[in-house]
């Protein structure tokens, strides 16, 4: 991965924090939610490969 890469995930998680609480300076508390998140990823993954088969990611999340 490139720096690219690390910049869109850390947007993504800017975008969906929530709540947050500001213990000092220094640490948060930050509330997500799961689908939030999952179809964030989604959204880049298929923003940087056209192949990206969300069908089969979905699945592999669900599986045990």
């Amino acid at each position: 991965m490139t720096r690219k890469d690390y910049i869109k995930f850390a947007t993504l998680l800017k975008n969906l924090r929530t709540n947050i609480y500001k213990n000092n300076e220094e640490e948060y508390n930050f509330t997500l939610n799961f689908n939030d998140v999952y179809n964030g990823l989604v959204e880049i993954f298929k923003s940087d490969n056209n192949r990206f088969d969300e069908t089969r990611f979905k699945n592999f999340i669900r599986n045990k």
